[in-house]
């Protein structure tokens, strides 16, 4: 079904300011930014599948849908997590080899100190090499920890209950967010002047896009804190034209 036009709602109390909302379809793989009903921004974007299942063979943790719904953009943060081994070390830290111990890791804590990224987390430089060979095409030990699942930052919103529009003690923030991924940030890097080649993958329920779309909608206010975000059902669609297929595989 196609879902009504925008109604969209002012994301601050001022009654004059203009009225912004940031939608996504994930059936349409379609991520809007709205300002006074007229969509200034436009990109591919990524949800998880429709049905819950694993997105990559042996993965303990199974991909679900994208949570639908009206939320709250909350704020901006370099996302770390226990959950997946990669994105324990937040995107852009700085990672070393280590001149006391022979094939050792290290990253430099909040604190400037410097730790064994080997020891606290298992990889060593052979790792790490073999990881940027996968990304980039070739081996190297980079000086920025750049295989964070969740890429440099992750838009965190949550569900607004009561709708006052401010996050209350009983509204967490949610599991689902927007970011892109270590393999899109590198097909970046590998082609900027070409964005056909940074391909989306479902996600496991975050909504994933490309990096030069990250860019335009941080530009332009649309992941600012205080954004409505609405995320529809799978079975509702955008009644409007799209300027091209997605390329995402998977629903």
């Amino acid at each position: 079904m196609s879902s009504p036009g925008p109604k969209p709602n002012p994301s601050s109390d001022d009654a004059s300011s203009k009225r912004e909302e940031v939608h996504f379809y994930p059936g349409d793989k379609l991520l809007l930014y709205y300002v006074n009903d007229k969509i200034v921004l436009r990109a591919e974007a990524c949800g998880g599948p429709s049905k819950r299942k694993p997105r990559l063979p042996g993965e303990s943790i199974a991909a679900g849908p994208t949570s639908s719904g009206t939320f709250i953009i909350d704020h901006i943060e370099s996302y770390r997590t226990s959950t997946w081994d990669w994105s324990k070390v937040r995107w852009g830290t700085r990672i070393r080899m280590s001149q006391r111990r022979s094939g050792h890791a290290e990253y430099e804590l909040s604190s400037g100190k410097w730790a064994s990224l080997t020891r606290d987390f298992g990889w060593s430089v052979a790792d790490i090499k073999e990881a940027h060979r996968d990304l980039y095409g070739y081996r190297a030990f980079p000086d920025r920890w750049i295989f964070n699942d969740f890429g440099p930052i992750a838009v965190r919103y949550y569900r607004d209950r009561n709708a006052n529009r401010q996050r209350d003690a009983s509204e967490p923030l949610m599991g689902q967010m927007i970011h892109t991924t270590p393999s899109n940030e590198a097909q970046w890097t590998r082609y900027p002047e070409d964005a056909s080649k940074v391909e989306l993958v479902p996600s496991h329920g975050c909504i994933h896009i490309k990096p030069i779309d990250r860019d335009a909608f941080l530009e332009a206010g649309a992941f600012r804190p205080g954004m409505t975000l609405i995320v529809f059902r799978y079975d509702e669609h955008f009644a409007g034209t799209q300027e091209s297929e997605s390329r995402c595989t998977g629903n």
